[in-house]
């Protein structure tokens, strides 16, 4: 009985160790094209076993925002896995990944502009609570906020690094 147990143990070992060897040499391809993964397709054969090859199709996104799809095969030896990789091909562009600006924002009802006297000053930042949040933008007189910390209230101060709130603290 622990001669089965002890196999059992090795087989899931062996199986752990390649599935884990697959993402990586996956994930290897994609960073030597300085790629972003975005989807990995196991394509599956209907007779197939452990010993046979298996086969991949990857999407991966370029520096320029290609879309590029790879078919792989991997085969497995008792100690290794070996990949190779066929018709890296230009599929289309990637969507631009969404950036909201300050109209949608705005359209969105989400934020809104909240004034704040800071001295001689008026200070603007685009909040979405009644309280100032990292992140949001910060305008002094109409301009981008200059880097410093800045007083809004009793013991409420903004730090604010290149015109968006970076910290809050209360002295």
């Amino acid at each position: 009985m622990n001669l089965f147990i002890g196999l059992v143990f090795i087989v899931f070992a062996v199986y752990a160790a390649v599935t884990d060897t697959t993402d990586e040499e996956i994930q290897k391809y994609v960073k030597q094209r300085r790629g972003t993964l975005i989807e990995t397709e196991r394509v599956f054969s209907f007779f197939s076993s452990k010993s046979s090859p298996r086969y991949y199709v990857i999407t991966y996104r370029d520096r320029s925002g290609k879309l590029h799809k790879v078919s792989a095969k991997a085969t497995y030896d008792w100690s290794k896995t070996n990949f190779e990789f066929y018709d890296d091909m230009v599929v289309g562009t990637a969507p631009p990944e969404k950036r909201t600006s300050e109209a949608d924002l705005l359209a969105e009802e989400k934020f809104t502009w909240k004034t704040y006297k800071c001295g001689q000053s008026e200070l603007q930042v685009l909040q979405e609570f009644h309280n100032p949040n990292p992140g949001e933008r910060v305008l002094m007189n109409g301009a981008q906020a200059p880097n410093g910390k800045y007083k809004l209230g009793m013991l409420k101060y903004i730090h604010v690094v290149s015109g968006r709130i970076s910290s809050l603290s209360s002295f």
